[in-house]
């Protein structure tokens, strides 16, 4: 009755144009209606013709309905923004969609779970203790994730989620494991059954990479021959070619003469090989070896800013600079100079004679003079400065690995584009109960003709093109690659094996640019491999690293400090708050709401990964825990700002405040502390202890820098100078093993035992005193 009610407004503003946002609505909640009525059928076509009939020719699949109404169902609530409505009917309409799309979600979680939990068990991807159950559930998790953001899963994301994820494979147990692929092949193999229509199985391609590094990542000789031969001397060989082929570049670029300097020879490679050997396998060589580039760059300092800041803060020179004399210089010469130099230099390229140049050199000096002596003048001198010196800052600090950051989400939201059209044609051709012979009989021919048409454009964009494009993945590694495969086709005479076939079925002009533009793009394999193998390397348990360190909480792979540090591409939270106020101010001012809902729902999605991030790190941890888990220690509120997340814990069998854990952003250090300690200050000594571990965890794993705790209850006690009566402990320097971290955890879970703290010497909770000190300390 309420849908009844809520629909009818949207009829009037549909029929106002072609497409409204309106009309796509009430389009996706009819293909919703659409859905739920008719089961979906697959045509497989060629394999009922490899088997010789015996296959049947549609096959159900019955995890896609589910699948296919939480989809159109999330689309419907992402259009609601955009829809022109009253406020009264929107939030009406809000109040139906929101819980819709929640139920939907829940029922696909609550079918799917079973399935990709049996299999992972199936294919022997087991957890062997606590740490390992828990991330074992966040793999099932984060899998469902994909399946309702995007409809399907593919072997690309259950090998990214297994990277990220701490629940490792194990080595190969030999040869019939190789052929038959390690326990992710299994998997990939297993879930394209189980999930018929929801998982794509990995391509031919994929499946053969992920089954050849196997022999380099897990086995023990290959990790050997990866980490001391290939990845030092080979990367050593690519790093000198792409540095030659980029002098080369610059050379050219700035003197129009072709330059051949020779960086790679067998001496070069194996000196920087060397080196690069002991810097990736031996801490000792790296440590010594970064202490004496540090030596190298204190000698420098001393030499090129220390010793002439000296000289310059002499009695007798400092006498001299702060002369009449020598601010005059300074001010009318010197700094109008530097001015005016670049229309010095600029007039003879520029088609001035010497005499036109020197006129405007001198015009442009004393311009300058008068510009920068007057008022005006040194209070913009004042401010460049000061925004030159922050912008160098940020740029060594943050525009680098930002930009870094920025490409790669740009090249995976065009593979992501790609995919989704592909998947979208897939979802076209799919034969619902209902449809005619007619439909039917089409769809097998364009079903089998789209199959063979799907794989090759995914050959081609994910192979070929991708890494083409992708700078990052470029240079060095496809660079050195054109210089090395192309002579290679050329002497073999790849063009003619590939464009003799084709000339007779598509014609010369096309079998010609097929021809070339594949030779051309064959080099971008490598920068996918390289790319690929990378990700491949933290599959297996043998390389897990040592310690725990940042994970991935964002739905655009964000850590929880990217969260919240402003930068190029980080500093989520105080851009959506930016955005939000502008868009507010202009809703005051035009009524146009649009933007400002697109932000507040985008805040709410941070909420939702910020909650998933606890729910799935701490929470499972707990509820699991023997010490703990009696607690029933839930999530309560979260509280989002511009550089502070808050996240409530409730105790169940405590009806008082909860806890609090504040994460705050200070000049690019993240900060934690207990905002408030609510049930924490009634905890028996062995729970501490256990919940000790735990924040240790949380605090290693969301990359924080610095911890706040309070040194005593009284306002009055004495401070490491700190206004608030706090201490605050480097938190990034403090190491947390694997091995102790899954040891305090098993020790909790053998009978009667509780978990020591993980960090000897670190105490990461307060000393038990008055709640009135810690609300104190939270508002300061």
């Amino acid at each position: 009755e309420r849908w009844r009610r809520s629909l009818p407004v949207l009829l009037d503003r549909s029929a106002r144009g072609f497409w409204t946002p309106e009309a796509r609505l009430l389009y996706d909640l009819q293909k919703v209606c659409l859905d739920h009525e008719r089961e979906v059928f697959a045509i497989d076509l060629l394999g009922w013709l490899a088997s010789g009939g015996r296959t049947p020719l549609q096959r159900p699949r019955p995890h896609l309905r589910e699948v296919m109404i939480s989809i159109h169902l999330r689309g419907a609530a992402r259009r609601l923004p955009a829809v022109r409505l009253a406020p009264g009917d929107r939030v009406r309409l809000d109040g139906l969609l929101r819980p819709a799309v929640a139920r939907a979600e829940a029922i696909l979680r609550d079918r799917l779970r079973g399935p990709i939990e049996a299999t992972l068990q199936a294919t022997d991807i087991r957890p062997s203790n606590l740490p390992e159950r828990v991330a074992a559930q966040k793999l099932v998790e984060e899998l469902l994730d994909r399946i309702v953001r995007g409809g399907f899963l593919s072997l690309g994301d259950l090998r990214d989620a297994c990277s990220r994820n701490n629940l490792n494979l194990p080595d190969l147990s030999g040869p019939v494991e190789f052929f038959r692929g390690d326990r992710l092949l299994q998997a990939d193999r297993a879930l394209s059954r189980t999930l018929d229509g929801v998982y794509r199985r990995g391509e031919v391609y994929l499946r053969w990479m992920q089954r050849l590094s196997s022999l380099a990542f897990a086995t023990p000789s290959g990790r050997f021959l990866t980490a001391y031969v290939a990845l030092p001397y080979g990367g050593a060989f690519i790093a000198l070619e792409g540095l030659q082929h980029l002098f080369d570049l610059i050379v050219y670029a700035l003197t129009r003469v072709e330059v051949h300097v020779h960086f790679v020879s067998a001496a070069t490679v194996a000196l920087h090989g060397t080196v690069a050997l002991g810097l990736i396998n031996f801490p000792g060589f790296r440590r010594r070896f970064l202490d004496s580039l540090g030596s190298m760059g204190r000698a420098l300092r001393a030499a090129l800013i220390d010793l002439p800041t000296r000289m310059l803060n002499l009695p007798l020179v400092r006498l001299i600079l702060e002369g009449r004399l020598a601010r005059a210089v300074w001010d009318f010469v010197l700094k109008p100079l530097v001015v005016s130099t670049p229309f010095w230099l600029l007039g003879k390229p520029a088609g001035l004679d010497p005499r036109e140049t020197t006129v405007l050199g001198l015009s442009a000096f004393l311009l300058a003079s008068i510009l920068l002596n007057s008022r005006l003048g040194r209070d913009v001198e004042e401010i460049v400065a000061d925004e030159a010196v922050r912008a160098w800052h940020q740029f060594y600090r943050d525009v680098i690995p930002g930009l870094f950051r920025a490409i790669m989400a740009l090249f995976n939201r065009f593979l992501e584009i790609v995919e989704r059209l592909l998947y979208a044609v897939d979802e076209w051709l799919r034969f619902r109960r209902g449809q005619g012979a007619v439909s039917l009989a089409a769809k097998v021919v364009l079903g089998g003709l789209w199959f063979v048409l799907a794989y090759v454009i995914r050959i081609y964009v994910n192979l070929l093109i991708e890494p083409q494009i992708n700078p990052i993945k470029h240079f060095p590694v496809v660079t050195v690659s054109h210089k090395i495969i192309l002579p290679f086709f050329i002497k073999f005479k790849v063009y003619s094996l590939l464009y003799t076939p084709l000339a007779p079925l598509v014609g010369r002009d096309i079998a010609r640019l097929f021809a070339v533009t594949t030779i051309f793009l064959i080099p971008g394999v490598f920068g996918f491999l390289v790319w690929e193998l990378k990700e491949n390397w933290r599959l297996y348990r043998a390389n897990r690293p040592e310690s725990l360190g940042p994970v991935v909480v964002g739905d655009h792979g964000e850590t929880l400090v990217r969260l919240l540090r402003p930068g190029f591409h980080s500093g989520t939270l105080p851009k959506l708050f930016a955005k939000l106020r502008k868009s507010e101010r202009r809703a005051l001012r035009d009524g146009r709401e649009k933007a400002e809902l697109k932000h507040r729902e985008a805040l709410h999605h941070v909420e939702d990964a910020i909650r998933r991030f606890v729910e799935r790190e701490l929470l499972a941890l707990l509820r699991e825990s023997r010490s703990l888990g009696p607690l029933g220690i839930g999530l309560g509120k979260i509280g989002l700002s511009t550089n502070r997340i808050k996240v409530e814990l409730r105790a169940a069998d405590d009806g008082g405040e909860g806890l609090w854990i504040a994460f705050e952003e200070h000049s690019g250090c993240l900060t934690a502390h207990l905002a408030a300690p609510g049930w924490q200050a009634r905890l028996s000594d062995a729970r501490n202890r256990a919940l000790t571990t735990a924040l240790a965890g949380l605090y290693k794993m969301s990359g924080v820098d610095l911890v706040r705790i309070p040194l005593r209850s009284s306002p009055s006690a004495p401070t490491d100078g700190r206004h608030d009566g706090s201490r605050l402990i480097a938190f990034d320097r403090v190491v947390v093993p694997w091995r102790r971290w899954v040891e305090a955890w098993e020790r909790d879970q053998a009978e009667g035992g509780h978990p020591t703290r993980v960090v000897e010497g670190v105490k990461l909770l307060p000393p038990p005193g008055r709640k009135s000190n810690w609300r104190k300390t939270s508002r300061r």
